[in-house]
């Protein structure tokens, strides 16, 4: 819940900022807006409306990227003079193979680290509610399976257009921040998209729905599984335990996305006093709070002797470490240094500046400075020490989601061992990765991958059959007929199939 909370107050804070630097509208304006009807249709619509509206979103964000690729890359004269601008500026490196976790981008942070970052959100609640809405297990396989190279490719393109933007206000001469055009980083691209795509009619305007879709999609999903996490998992009990009705229980989900949606719009606009870009923000969040949530399904996943005591302190412990951590860096962590900006010489601003006072003096942006140390001063004679921040404090933000599943993984491994008996007859084998079974010397019975499914959905059932029979009089007093999961009566039977206010 907390990696949902944080990783949608960053996701509505992007098209603000975006929607600031197009319209000239105000940030906290924008998060109202766009956090008010997502709320609204999510509180409506239930899951069904957000994934319908979460695959036409997607629909229309590969659009407008593709879109403004295809362009930008008119601009500046094809793939190649691209490539050949952002080398030459230090914008392709592919060579820095240093260990050091205080490098904020490395080749091994950027594979192994940005792997546990993305890989996060293939377990988190998001996901598996839209994995358990599907109709079979095949389709749910399917899904979850396409979801590792559709990240690849959105994040390919990312990247993408990232150098692209640097390349067009390089070969322009102009850079928006330096020359002051726009206030925020974060802002370069929405300036990029104006200033490349509005001599053609719609295109600016996709590129804002582009941004605006990706913002609801994530927001409306998030706000809807809190909301099932909250009335499920928290308020199960009192729920069942006051025999409150079905509807009545709907309706309390429904307050809470309310709540949930009004809860991360305060959060997103306080989000913008964070520093760094908005994609290593929604990775910190995404990292340092996903991380031991994703510990603990390989915790199960790899050691038979897993338990609750040890999934819930190991979690537990990881996400005070990772938060530590990244709240400490925010705070105290040295600011990422960015790389050196494009010129300004061909910015419409930079125009000579002309004082009469006791003379005719010219100035240009280039040679003002705002520095009161003269280039030849020596600067190890002042007399300043700046203390180093503490280590974990500069760990860069790639390797937050390593470090959770790490933490999650050894102290729930631990607690596992000394909370609780190893009894490998109570175990079912097949809730094991195949590698794990062949390490700790499990057996598993040869049965297809059909049966498998099978045996999986029949100990499911009998699990669901049980809680039904404590809930069924409790939750439901008003009927007297049932279909209960896994009963072959000809009473069970002849109610398939029938709509539920005939049962």
């Amino acid at each position: 819940m907390l990696q949902t909370i944080s990783y949608m107050a960053i996701c509505l804070l992007s098209p603000a900022l975006a929607l600031q630097a197009a319209a000239g509208i105000e940030l906290w304006l924008s998060v109202v807006v766009v956090g008010i009807v997502g709320t609204i249709y999510t509180s409506l619509g239930g899951i069904k409306s957000v994934v319908w509206t979460d695959t036409f979103q997607t629909v229309i964000i590969f659009v407008g990227m593709v879109a403004i690729l295809v362009k930008g890359l008119m601009e500046v004269g094809g793939v190649k003079n691209m490539f050949e601008i952002a080398n030459s500026q230090g914008r392709i490196i592919f060579d820095d193979v240093r260990v050091d976790p205080r490098v904020r981008h490395t080749l091994w942070s950027l594979t192994l680290g940005a792997f546990f970052n993305w890989f996060v959100n293939s377990f988190n609640q998001s996901t598996v509610q839209r994995l358990s809405s599907l109709r079979t297990m095949r389709a749910a396989k399917i899904a979850f399976f396409l979801n590792g190279p559709l990240c690849i490719v959105y994040g390919s393109i990312l990247c993408f257009s990232g150098i692209l933007v640097f390349s067009y206000f390089f070969a322009k001469g102009c850079d928006p921040y330096e020359a002051g055009l726009i206030e925020n980083r974060n802002q370069v691209m929405p300036y990029f998209v104006m200033d490349v795509l509005a001599v053609l009619p719609g295109m600016a305007g996709l590129y804002i729905s582009t941004l605006f879709s990706g913002a609801l999609s994530t927001f409306s999903s998030g706000i809807n599984a809190l909301a099932a996490n909250t009335v499920e998992d928290l308020l199960g009990y009192p729920i069942a335990k006051f025999k409150l009705k079905e509807s009545t229980a709907t309706l309390i989900a429904k307050l809470f996305v309310i709540v949930y949606g009004l809860l991360t719009i305060g959060l997103a606009y306080l989000a913008k006093s964070l520093h760094g870009p908005v994609t290593q923000m929604a990775n910190s969040a995404m990292g340092a709070c996903g991380g031991p949530v994703l510990g603990i399904f390989l915790l199960g996943a790899i050691f038979p002797w897993a338990n609750k005591h040890g999934a819930l302190y190991g979690c537990l412990a990881a996400i005070i470490f990772n938060m530590w951590m990244a709240i400490g860096g925010q705070i105290y962590g040295s600011p990422p240094v960015p790389l050196p900006p494009a010129p300004t010489y061909g910015c419409e601003g930079n125009i000579t500046m002309v004082m009469n006072t006791t003379g005719s003096q010219e100035y240009t942006l280039s040679s003002i400075t705002t520095s009161t140390v003269s280039p030849q001063t020596n600067l190890s004679s002042l007399s300043i020490v700046h203390e180093r921040p503490l280590f974990i404090y500069e760990v860069s933000y790639l390797w937050y989601g390593l470090s959770g599943v790490v933490i999650s993984m050894v102290i729930g491994s631990i607690l596992s061992l000394a909370t609780g008996k190893y009894d490998v007859t109570r175990l079912d084998p097949r809730l094991l990765f195949p590698f794990a079974r062949k390490i700790w010397k499990i057996n598993l019975q040869e049965t297809s991958d059909r049966e498998n499914t099978l045996k999986l959905e029949q100990s499911s059932l009998m699990n669901v059959r049980e809680s039904w029979e404590k809930e069924k009089d409790v939750r439901f007093p008003e009927r007297t007929s049932f279909i209960i999961p896994g009963d072959e009566t000809v009473t069970n039977k002849e109610l398939q199939g029938k709509a539920d206010s005939h049962i």
